[in-house]
């Protein structure tokens, strides 16, 4: 008798741990889909600031190729140029993510495919991160060849007058 309840008392142990695990997969994903439209969000705006940044740049380009312009357009030139290299690091939601690692739940997730997409997805990041370091470094060289070019044309300028 003590045996069949303390066999009863394992089977029913193990039935609510499967339905609490259950739960939890359940709102993982829940919360997983949610990042996930953040994420939607926030790549939309990123893509919309880079097309914008894209075609400021081809505006300096025009403007830059055709001499007769240039002189025309220096406040231009000037927006045109400090704005135009600018990018916004790319703020991904990996809350849960973060978490289904440190807490290793991610055990939970049973459809295995699921899971390696899920892995997939966020990984990218190392990627981005590395682009957005390399970009950092070529706008701060940018920056120095731009003060640069600026502070020689100031120069030529306050030759040209001294000149007069």
């Amino acid at each position: 008798m003590i045996f069949l309840a303390v066999t009863i008392g394992f089977f029913a142990e193990n039935l609510r741990e499967h339905l609490s695990d259950s739960n939890k997969e359940k709102e993982y994903i829940k919360s997983l889909v949610q990042d996930l439209k953040i994420d939607q969000q926030v790549l939309s705006q990123s893509t919309s600031t880079l097309q914008s940044g894209i075609d400021m740049m081809d505006s300096l380009v025009i403007i830059l190729n055709n001499p007769l312009q240039i002189s025309e357009n220096t406040a231009e030139l000037y927006y045109l140029a400090r704005l135009s290299p600018r990018l916004q690091p790319l703020l991904i939601n990996d809350k849960t993510f973060e978490q289904l690692q440190n807490s290793g739940n991610f055990r939970l997730i049973k459809n295995i495919g699921t899971s390696n997409k899920i892995v997939e997805y966020y990984k990218q990041l190392t990627l981005v991160r590395l682009l957005e370091t390399i970009n950092e470094n070529e706008f701060t060289q940018y920056k120095d060849v731009a003060s640069k070019i600026s502070t020689l044309k100031y120069s030529l300028k306050l030759k040209a007058r001294a000149m007069r």
